[in-house]
């Protein structure tokens, strides 16, 4: 290689160079693709799917969603389970996983905050306070895995006192369980996450006063698994982006200022 090289002309030479540096650049990948695993809050699954899909379509990188309770996924992250990202439907777990060697510590973020509703389907919106102390089945969330359970059970202590409503609740492992009930007719009535409906167009849809329970702030974190995937590095610097806090915003959430 080396005679052969001598032996070209100084025109020659460039020419061969400029070539060989064509190839490399034509050859060689700017970025490498990757996938990551991302955890997310059930409540959060049909803005997830439209994040996921501009993700993908402006990176290289792809993204594998599993979706369940906030208590389930973090118990299923502490047991090995392999995420990279972790996005809560509140901040506790968020934090107990930052506090853990599960976490990156200083990735933690509020990437959305969340609003409760009630849904009473074909009832009267006039009469909507006095259905939670008719009817004989409202559909929660496990107050025991999910921070939408724990709002309900906060506005119904506050306004109605539990004690009545023990035995009129009926729990889903997370609040996608909590709708489907109300859905089939398993319940009659649900307390829920508010990205499930269009309030401004459902008529028996109704929001919870934000003084009524406490803040649903929902956070995100980098994982220990996926400290050095850059599609999961990546994505939860995209969730920051005006583009995915729009998405966000149009999903039924606010933002943190």
């Amino acid at each position: 290689m080396s005679k052969f090289f001598n032996q070209l002309s100084l025109n020659a030479k460039k020419h061969f160079l400029n070539s060989l540096l064509l190839c490399l650049l034509l050859f060689t990948p700017i970025c490498t693709a990757e996938t990551a695993n991302i955890a997310v809050a059930t409540n959060f699954i049909p803005t997830m799917r439209l994040l996921e899909a501009k993700f993908e379509e402006t990176t290289q990188h792809e993204l594998t969603i599993i979706s369940g309770s906030t208590g389930k996924l973090y118990l299923q992250t502490l047991n090995g389970a392999p995420f990279d990202a972790y996005l809560s439907a509140d901040q506790k777990h968020a934090q107990l996983l930052e506090e853990s060697p599960k976490a990156v510590a200083g990735t933690r973020f509020t990437y959305a905050i969340g609003k409760l509703v009630l849904w009473a389907p074909n009832r009267d919106k006039a009469s909507w306070k006095n259905i939670l102390q008719t009817d004989t089945k409202i559909a929660i969330a496990n107050p025991k895995l999910a921070p939408y359970g724990v709002a309900a059970m906060e506005f119904l202590e506050k306004h109605y006192g539990t004690k009545g409503f023990t035995q009129k609740l009926v729990l889903g492992e997370n609040v996608g369980q909590a709708y489907a009930m109300v859905a089939s007719g398993n319940a009659s009535i649900g307390l829920l996450a508010g990205s499930f409906f269009s309030p401004e167009i459902d008529d028996d849809v109704w929001i919870i006063p934000e003084q009524d329970y406490s803040s649903i702030r929902q956070d995100a974190l980098l994982l220990s698994t996926g400290s050095s995937n850059q599609a999961a590095i990546e994505f939860l610097s995209f969730l920051k982006s005006d583009t995915a806090r729009k998405i966000i915003k149009n999903g039924g959430y606010d933002v943190a200022h």
